[in-house]
């Protein structure tokens, strides 16, 4: 069991109060967070430029948001970004003191986080001859991802994703974007439960793992927010440009280990089950530094690991 938190923003000015409501409300669920898992934690922020900041380490995010360079990288939210991806870790394969291991992860212009446990990933990187380049079992999905990007034209192949995503078994919720395309953020939800609030004010949505951690951050803010019914098998892609819409493509389950809220999601309550108060789908580089915090001893050290143009 991990922890999901983050925001989709349109990208846009927005009055100080504002932004100050965004930003506590992503603290809070990142925060609240780190029930889910305590050995580490990350976060990254996405311009709509492909310019992003990725910060990780084997901390809590509650010690994580303390750094000063968990600040630098708050300081990049701006009237530019499109997306803060946040992850608190629970392992289940794979050493936090490996930062490779801990969430978010990147794998070429790909940058996700992952709920769940995959119990067939050895045989998914014979099958698919991937190189491997850290030991949690998560990796593969930013794997199948990033192979499903069109060299041509740099954009996920969605039918390609969704046909080596029949291949997992196990527990799957997971977020990433395409670095390529930094104004679409997907959000995959096979079996876990996933929470969303959308407000068309704000022109931003909430997404987290635990419905009541969402009540708690969005505390006195409740009329600017409306429930997001997000359901089993879809994968959800949002365009930043159209906050109002977004795209649901059914994604195959038959693999996929169902928890017990399968049918009974105490995470989406009974009274949300068939409400939609979002509108329903529509059918449908820049030089980039990757901040990244890790241990060194028992010294927490912000490093800068590269810089890369797509």
């Amino acid at each position: 069991m991990c922890g999901l938190a983050g925001v989709i923003l349109k990208p846009q000015a927005r009055k100080p109060q504002d932004w100050q409501h965004l930003k506590e409300a992503f603290e809070l669920l990142f925060k609240a967070a780190e029930s889910r898992g305590r050995q580490a934690s990350g976060l990254v922020v996405v311009n709509n430029d492909g310019k992003f900041m990725h910060i990780k380490g084997n901390m809590t995010s509650s010690s994580l948001i303390k750094t000063d360079a968990y600040q630098k990288v708050i300081d990049f939210i701006g009237v530019k970004t499109t997306c803060v991806m946040a992850h608190t870790r629970m392992p289940t394969t794979g050493t936090v003191l490996n930062p490779k291991n801990n969430h978010p992860i990147r794998v070429g212009a790909v940058i996700g986080a992952h709920n769940g446990i995959i119990s067939n990933v050895d045989d998914l990187y014979t099958k698919f001859k991937y190189k491997r380049l850290a030991e949690v079992d998560s990796e593969i999905l930013m794997r199948f991802a990033e192979t499903s990007i069109v060299p041509k034209t740099k954009k996920i192949d969605v039918d390609s994703f969704h046909d080596k995503m029949k291949e997992v078994t196990g527990q799957v919720v997971f977020t990433f974007m395409n670095l390529h395309e930094p104004k679409l953020v997907h959000l995959v939800r096979p079996d876990f439960p996933l929470v969303v609030r959308y407000s068309a004010r704000l022109g931003a949505y909430l997404w987290n793992s635990e419905y009541n951690h969402m009540l708690d951050a969005l505390k006195g803010h409740t009329k600017d927010w409306s429930f997001l019914n997000t359901t089993t098998g879809n994968h959800y892609i949002f365009d930043t440009d159209e906050i109002t819409h977004y795209t649901e493509q059914s994604i195959s389950t038959a693999n996929f280990q169902y928890p017990c809220w399968r049918n009974n999601d105490h995470y989406s309550p009974p009274e949300y089950d068939n409400l939609h108060q979002v509108p329903r789908p529509k059918t449908s580089s820049p030089g980039l530094v990757d901040a990244i915090m890790c241990n060194e001893g028992h010294k927490a050290l912000p490093r800068i690991i590269d810089k890369r143009r797509y």
